[in-house]
Parts: structure tokens; C-alpha cells; sequence
């Protein structure tokens, strides 16, 4: 693991839409996967400017969970609102290269990714209990591979309001697995802010616990981890 340290939130989100920015003007064919969330935001407003007028030739563009809403009958849920909110519908790039996991297509999708030759980078956020993408403490093991949960319907008020969205939520959720990400050749956390101090320490003793799952990404050799300051 790759230890990085920014000195705000603004170098970190400079620094990460310049790499995003070379990856996606490069002449490469890549299989990319972004995270929604508050972290990556300043990077994304940076990074559509870069990309005005330029078209995007080449990527794909994933997500890698899903949590559906009561009203879509097609999968559509908060994570890709979210991107196309933040990025996708800023960009100039073929929508047929916008990758959706869904809570409708994630048994035919592993198929799609491997089809398209696998990941090539993955931007995730962390959580302040050490999760990343869908893989929580309470249901992640090392093994653990793309699945579909059907929450609760206690589990989904708590997630909508923690969520602070109005749109009701379906309370079927999708998600890549420890497997799918460390399969990518190269992967990237960000994080900034204080309430994440516990999690990047965990990340920095590079000890394997699974009550703090992004501790299994330390076993990855290309992982970079790059943090704020007030992470620290």
C-alpha cells in the first residue's frame, strides 16, 4: 500500500482530477469504476471542466453498488443518480460506455466485466466504520463477491435517512465484493476529514480485521491510499 498525504481537501481533489483527467484523454482502452458519495465532488467539478469539449473515446465508466428506488423499473437507483448528477452527464462520451450495475442486471454483469477485459481502476471513497463500496462490517468476509441484498424495511428508513434523500428507497441494494475489487489492477481510495481518523488508522497498521473491511485492500500490490491531513 501506497501511503499519500494532501495537505486539504482542494490538493487532494486537484491532484485526483488530474490523474482521472490523463486516464480518460489517454489513448488506452479502460475499464473505470468512480465512487458517488461527498468526498469525490470537488474532484468531479474540477475534472468536467478539464473535459469540456473533448470527447471521451475508449472508457468505460461503471459504478459498483446500487441502491434501487421504489419507483424505477429499470434498476435506476441512488449511486448512478448520484454520478450522473456529479460527472456523467457532463461528459461527451457514448452512453452505451456508461456501465450501470443495477439491482436488476448484477447476475448478468460479472459476465459484462470480464467480457470488457476486467477492471483497470477503481476511485473509492472509505467510511468512517471502514467500509468500502457496499461491503459493511456486518457483511463482508474476504471471500465476499458481487451480491444483492433485500433490506429490512427498519434498514431502509435508517438508510434513507442517512442518506438525507426524499426519493423512497426500494430497499434492494447491490454491490461488488472484496473479490471484483481486488482483481482491479489498480486502486485508489480517497479521504478526507477528521470523523474518518479511525479508518485510515486501521488502513495504516496494514493488519487484516474484518470488523474494518477496507483492511483487505492492503493486501493489493498497486493500492494507494491518499488522505488529507485532518485525517491524521
Amino acid at each position: 500500500m501506497r501511503k499519500i498525504i494532501k495537505k486539504d481537501y482542494e490538493q487532494l481533489s486537484q491532484d485526483m482530477a488530474s490523474t482521472l483527467f490523463n486516464l480518460l484523454t489517454s489513448k488506452e482502452t479502460l475499464n473505470i469504476a468512480l465512487t458517488g458519495g461527498k468526498t469525490p465532488i470537488r474532484t468531479y467539478e474540477i475534472l468536467k471542466d478539464k473535459l469540456k469539449g473533448i470527447k471521451i473515446e475508449n472508457k468505460y465508466l461503471y459504478n459498483f453498488d446500487e441502491i434501487g428506488y421504489l419507483d424505477s423499473d429499470n434498476g435506476f437507483g441512488v449511486t448512478r443518480d448520484d454520478l450522473n448528477h456529479l460527472l456523467f452527464d457532463h461528459l461527451d462520451i457514448d452512453k452505451e460506455c456508461l456501465i450501470h450495475l443495477n439491482t436488476l442486471n448484477w447476475k448478468e454483469w460479472p459476465h459484462i466485466l470480464q467480457q470488457n477485459g476486467g477492471f483497470d481502476f477503481i476511485l473509492m471513497g472509505l467510511g468512517a466504520d471502514g467500509h468500502f463500496c457496499g461491503n459493511l462490517p456486518s457483511n463482508t468476509d474476504i471471500n465476499s463477491k458481487l451480491r444483492f441484498t433485500k433490506m429490512s424495511e427498519q434498514e431502509t428508513k435508517k438508510l434513507q435517512s442517512g442518506l438525507k434523500i426524499e426519493r423512497p428507497l426500494s430497499g434492494e441494494f447491490v454491490t461488488i465484493g472484496p473479490k471484483e475489487v481486488m482483481s482491479s489492477k489498480k486502486i485508489v481510495i480517497i479521504v478526507n476529514g477528521e470523523v474518518k481518523k479511525d479508518a485510515v488508522k486501521k488502513l495504516y497498521e496494514e493488519h487484516i480485521d474484518m470488523n474494518w473491511p477496507s483492511t483487505i485492500l492492503t493486501l493489493h500490490n498497486n493500492f494507494d491510499l491518499i488522505v488529507t491531513e485532518d485525517c491524521l
